[in-house]
């Protein structure tokens, strides 16, 4: 943002608060429809805004230059991302596609019925109550 304040001619002083702008800031601040150079202007001196050209100030609290100057640096972040996204999940289903199967669980052996005689059971329970 430091050379797209100076093309719109807003100077040093600007530009030098544009680029103490926390970027996550920027980001839920343009997705909920706030300008942050609007902000930033609001929270400058009136010494620091009367050196500044009012054209610049026009262009740079207008609705289209922030987004303008946002868009292009987050897309290419976007696409970085989705692109990492989609190769993991590419190399996993590769990965999944050469795996041995699961062993049985314990709930699939609990669930067989037992070999174990009846006699033996109530031998057992009669011994237990003792």
């Amino acid at each position: 943002t430091f050379s797209a304040v100076y093309a719109a001619g807003g100077g040093g002083t600007l530009a030098t608060e544009m680029s103490k702008l926390p970027p996550t800031e920027a980001i839920f601040g343009a997705l909920l429809g706030i300008n942050p150079a609007k902000v930033i202007l609001g929270l400058l001196p009136a010494s620091a805004i009367s050196s500044i050209p009012h054209s610049a100030i026009v262009t740079m609290t207008a609705r289209t230059w922030f987004p303008t100057i946002f868009a292009p640096a987050f897309m290419k972040s976007l696409h970085i991302v989705f692109y990492a996204g989609a190769a993991i999940v590419f190399v996993g289903a590769i990965i999944s596609i050469f795996r041995e199967p699961l062993k049985k669980s314990r709930a699939e052996k609990v669930d067989k019925p037992s070999t174990i005689d009846n006699s033996e059971l109530s031998d057992k329970a009669v011994k237990m109550k003792r």
